[in-house]
Parts: C-alpha cells; structure tokens; sequence
C-alpha cells in the first residue's frame, strides 16, 4: 500500500512517483480525490527531497566505508628480532622485496632473504 501524500488513504490505483523497482517506502502518491495539478506539482518537489536526502544518506554511509583499511604488520626476521607497525598494504616484489605501503603514502621495502615470516591483521583485529 502507497498510503495518499496528502490523506494517508490507500492510493496504489492514483497517481504515483517513484521508480517501478523500488519499494513502496520510497514511493509517493496521491488518491484520485486528492490527484490535481497543484497536488502532482507538491508531491513532485516532496519526492526530490525525499530522494536527496536518501541519496545523502547513502553518500555518507559509502564514504565511511571508503575510508582506508589500516592493517598492523608484523615480521619476524630470520636473525632474530621482530618488528610490528600500522600499514596500509604489503605485497611481495618480483625483486624479492616486501613493498609495505605506509599511512602517509611512502613505501618501505624489506630484503625478503631476512624475512622468516610475516602477518598483516586489520587494525581493528589487533590487540
């Protein structure tokens, strides 16, 4: 049911606006008692406004997950030692390198013939 913009009562069988596959939630209408041009030209404005700030709302919800995924890197060396700081990526060379990807855009490379073995966890993982 697409409940009247105006009355609230059942309008499926007036006038719509909204996009045929999307749900009646983000449909509005307007009964034939209710359908004149003053109504239609209301409804219209009240759609687009509906629609912006659906838009809005699904604008700031990907720009949050958009945010780039900080990763707590840990490498244990084959000498002994290890060394554990937040990246952005790693991934192996053709130079036989581990290219780590910092924060600030700079790239560390660490001689992966020192490397016994490493591990990347989301920061969120880590303790």
């Amino acid at each position: 049911m697409i409940p009247c913009h105006v009355c609230g009562t059942d309008a499926s069988t007036g006038f719509i606006r909204g996009l045929p596959p999307a749900p009646d939630s983000q449909k509005l209408a307007l009964c034939r008692r209710h359908d004149t041009p003053e109504n239609r030209i209301a409804l219209e404005k009240a759609w687009k406004d509906m629609s912006a700030s659906m838009m809005r709302t699904v604008m700031s919800v990907t720009e949050h997950k958009a945010r780039p995924v900080l990763y707590n890197l840990t490498v244990n060396f084959k000498g002994g030692g290890m060394l554990s700081f937040p990246c952005a990526n790693c991934r192996t060379t053709d130079q036989g390198t581990l290219a780590v990807e910092e924060q600030d855009g700079g790239t560390v490379f660490i001689p992966m013939q020192h490397i016994r073995d490493y591990t990347m966890r989301p920061a969120s993982e880590s303790p």
